[in-house]
């Protein structure tokens, strides 16, 4: 796959899950951990929730076609960065269109955490799966879950390189790109094409918390469109 100086994108394994949890784990320390773990002092789940998370990695490699890609920086040969890409598509691989069906399929909540708030678990996914619905209908799409850096290797262009190859992929089909960008991710997708939609928040402060989290959701058309 990609590389540029020391580094080098390709596909994570099962047995590097683990490095990928930690990566995710540090760059999700101001929002997606305050959602996840609100019920954790600092926000900080249990060895065993993080131990969850790991095998929900390795089964999504193994058994659920998600594609889980790496940054590795070949002078150490550490893993610095890593993302997470799904493709939303007919499940009647005739069709050029997905059904209400495939939307059931796609959009179904994950099991809370032990340290999770169960309404603002349920808060956030309905949020994410309603705006999905809303944006992208019944078409094909593929979507960036996930692009996260180990914070001491951010400005060395490995976010740029997984996307550069994700990307590629998305282009290879023909589809749209969507994701739900942090406020400080924004103008590294506005770089790749991706535009602006809408807006969505969760007011943590409605159960406890101390703020409300912003993400700007983005679309960026599939190759050839307008």
């Amino acid at each position: 796959m990609s590389n540029n100086n020391n580094l080098e994108v390709s596909l994570l394994t099962p047995e590097e899950a683990d490095r990928y949890m930690r990566i995710r784990h540090g760059a999700f320390k101001s929002d997606i951990n305050k959602v996840f773990y609100l019920n954790a002092p600092q926000s900080e789940p249990a060895q065993s929730s993080l131990d969850i998370f790991t095998a929900s990695v390795i089964d999504g490699i193994k058994n659920k076609g998600i594609i889980f890609t790496k940054c590795v920086d070949k002078s150490t040969s550490t893993i610095i960065a890593g993302s997470r890409w799904t493709y939303h598509k007919p499940s009647d691989p005739t069709a050029t269109t997905r059904t209400p069906q495939d939307l059931d399929n796609d959009y179904t909540t994950p099991d809370p955490y032990p340290e999770s708030n169960l309404e603002v678990w349920n808060a956030f996914f309905d949020l994410f799966h309603a705006t999905k619905r809303e944006v992208m209908g019944l078409k094909r799409f593929w979507k960036l879950d996930t692009l996260v850096t180990d914070p001491a290797h951010h400005r060395r262009g490995a976010g740029r390189l997984l996307l550069e190859e994700g990307l590629r992929r998305v282009d290879e089909e023909g589809v749209e790109c969507y994701l739900e960008s942090s406020q400080v991710g924004r103008p590294l997708y506005e770089k790749f094409g991706f535009e602006p939609v809408k807006d969505i928040s969760l007011d943590l402060r409605r159960w406890g918390g101390d703020e409300e989290i912003v993400w700007t959701i983005m679309r960026r058309p599939a190759k050839g469109q307008a």
